[in-house]
């Protein structure tokens, strides 16, 4: 039991599909086909590239590691540890779940999480915030390419250190001029501290046209 929720030591204690489960890294492949989506969080580079090896193999989609989780204000999913949601996330879902609102993708999840409570204090309606980490199997285009289909999302925001393929990052954006939906993007790395940060932080290769 963790904080009053029933929690499952032993694979065998899960029974049925498990949809998402914050999974700590040294059983992730042991979970692999239990579980449809999961979260997990270690910045160790050679688990990392464990970590994307079991998602291509298993179809396991991964968010992280080292990542702050994601809020999915409209369906009421709180997958994070952030303290900025935890007083309000109820209130906050009733009065969203059936609006648009701006969402925010985020490769540091404190960064996220601020521009969220931020967001809130300006009275700005927010429907999804998502922090990737390390991207060792869902990346921040994918999810930006998910929300434009979506519809729901007027205007997307972004901190960014990098894409690992940047040439989709094209297709994307016009798919986001094409349905009128506003990309908005901090892209850090520009000077030599921001991109030894981002490298210690992500691993991304960054500068300014990266």
């Amino acid at each position: 039991e963790i904080i009053h929720a029933q929690a499952r030591g032993e694979r065998g204690e899960c029974r049925g599909v498990v949809h998402i489960a914050a999974l700590a890294p040294e059983i992730i492949e042991n979970r692999a086909h239990h579980v449809v989506r999961g979260a997990e969080r270690d910045g160790q580079a050679p688990l990392h590239e464990r970590i994307g090896a079991i998602a291509r193999r298993t179809g396991m989609r991964v968010l992280g590691p080292n990542t702050e989780g994601f809020f999915n204000v409209a369906g009421a999913v709180a997958a994070n540890f952030s303290i900025v949601v935890e007083d309000e996330a109820g209130a906050v879902t009733r009065d969203l779940q059936d609006r648009d609102g701006v969402s925010i993708i985020s490769h540091s999840g404190g960064l996220g999480f601020g521009l969220y409570s931020r967001a809130r204090r300006m009275h700005l309606h927010v429907r999804h915030v998502v922090t990737t980490g390390n991207e060792a199997d869902v990346e921040a285009l994918e999810i930006i390419d998910h929300l434009v289909r979506e519809g729901r999302s007027r205007a997307i925001m972004m901190f960014l250190e990098g894409f690992r393929r940047p040439q989709d990052f094209a297709r994307v954006a016009a798919a986001a001029a094409e349905a009128s939906v506003p990309l908005v993007v901090m892209k850090v790395g520009r000077s030599d501290a921001s991109r030894r940060a981002a490298i210690s932080h992500t691993g991304h290769l960054t500068g300014a046209e990266t």
